[in-house]
């Protein structure tokens, strides 16, 4: 029933964390559900730091800015934890670029 009402990512639901404020971040970045399953189906691996295996960090860049997701796997669906985005500084984007 869940995967209904809410898009899927490898065949799971996501579903958004209410606890943690997901939504009011998802508002704040102007994305919708659709787009954090696209951002982990085109995104790129982004941990900062070494994570637990059920948690996936992916990432994607739209101009000068990278979007962040940041999930949890759950055995019957992925468990929305995170979403921001943080400006790149020039140098960053030439690199970026470059490879």
């Amino acid at each position: 029933m869940a995967g209904e009402l809410y898009p899927c990512y490898e065949g799971k639901p996501v579903i958004p964390d209410y606890k943690r404020g997901v939504l009011s971040e998802l508002e704040e970045e102007g994305l919708n559900l659709d787009d954090v399953v696209e951002i982990l189906e085109t995104g790129f691996d982004c941990s900062a730091s070494k994570r637990d295996r059920a948690i996936l960090e992916r990432c994607v860049q739209r101009k000068n800015r990278i979007i962040k997701v940041v999930v949890e796997e759950g055995e019957e669906y992925w468990g929305l934890r995170h979403v921001g985005s943080f400006k790149l500084k020039r140098k960053e984007i030439r690199r970026r670029m470059r490879t």
